[in-house]
């Protein structure tokens, strides 16, 4: 029998014991959160036992749990609870870091994760603070820190991912398309790695090719993937189906780019009215979006233009004089 074995086989046994231990509850909850049953673990740590205690290992483990469910301010406060009382494990940083970052708090994640490469230099923690450099826009120490992860550990997919979608935002296709190629031969239905590789094609104008990785990759619940996959249709011309799409995307969240989309596949079926009033509307929520006041201006001179016309045609015809009666010949000639 498996050392393996023999911990899953005692982990099983403390979980059918009953009981308000503290000592019990907190190492059933231990095991639940390795098995990843997160919504038991809470269950346990909020048991009536633990009101007004106050236990590091407590708070830190309804800080990881908190995390692991989404609720990031929730995991914040309990880590920080934690900390207070005397927990120090790196764990608590990595989780208050990846919480932070979570939460848009760009420079409290910074100080979390150079706390925990201030104990020690494991190449999560380089990844960790790379992700956290990268969406505070500090591309340049952001790869830096990707790479010297990479150095240390070439398993790590993160460091692959926030690479790909750093050179992509800095549009260079060649080198994002290396490191998800890389990736994708080890994983080559990696969803992730496909969507980056999607937008690359895009980018070096293969509109067809990226169109069906997106259609391999359907995913109607998520908008930004559907506008995504509204903004190639459009790309290939088929303004309908874009238009279709970022309507979608649309109900789903309603943001400007999506928006934006819709309006140019308007415009571009020749359904300038419906067009318009989609840019009117991103301009009511934000007036510095140049691209739709430019339409508006474009479609209002469209609009004088042919009223213009109009007017020169009704008086055209009313400038026209009439035709002469018409004579029989036959008649004169009589």
């Amino acid at each position: 029998m498996s050392d393996i074995q023999v911990d899953w086989q005692s982990s099983d046994f403390l979980l059918e014991q009953s009981g308000n231990s503290r000592d019990l509850l907190l190492k059933q909850a231990e095991i639940l959160i390795q098995k990843k049953e997160y919504d038991q673990a809470w269950t346990r740590l909020n048991r009536e036992v633990f009101k007004f205690v106050s236990n590091p290992q407590h708070s830190f483990l309804k800080g990881k749990t908190a995390f692991y469910l989404g609720s990031y301010a929730d995991a914040q406060r309990y880590l920080e609870d934690a900390r207070e009382l005397g927990f120090t494990e790196d764990e608590l940083f990595y989780l208050s870091a990846a919480a932070s970052l979570k939460l848009g708090d760009n420079k409290a994640a910074i100080e979390s994760v150079n706390t925990l490469l201030a104990l020690q230099q494991k190449p999560e923690f380089h990844t960790l603070k790379g992700q956290v450099l990268l969406e505070a826009g500090d591309t340049v120490r952001a790869e830096r820190e990707f790479q010297v992860s990479i150095g240390q550990d070439s398993s790590i997919r993160e460091n692959y991912l926030g690479l790909g979608t750093l050179y992509l935002s800095q549009n260079k296709p060649e080198k994002a398309g290396q490191l998800t190629d890389l990736w994708l031969s080890r994983e080559p239905l990696d969803r992730d790695f496909l969507m980056i590789k999607a937008q690359m094609l895009e980018k070096s104008g293969s509109y067809r090719e990226a169109g069906d990785l997106y259609r391999l990759l359907n995913n109607p619940s998520d908008p930004e993937f559907l506008r995504l996959r509204a903004e190639n249709f459009y790309k290939q011309g088929k303004y309908d189906s874009a238009a279709i799409l970022s309507n979608q995307a649309l109900m789903l969240q309603d943001e400007p780019l999506a928006r934006l989309i819709l309006a140019r596949s308007f415009e571009a079926q020749r359904l300038y009215s419906e067009a318009e009033n989609e840019y009117k509307i991103i301009l009511e929520r934000d007036s510095t979006v140049s691209e739709a006041s430019e339409a508006i201006t474009r479609l209002e001179r469209r609009s004088e233009y042919l009223r213009y016309l109009r007017e020169q045609e009704e008086k055209a015809s009313q400038m026209t004089p009439p035709e002469p009666d018409r004579i029989d010949l036959n008649d004169s000639i009589r």
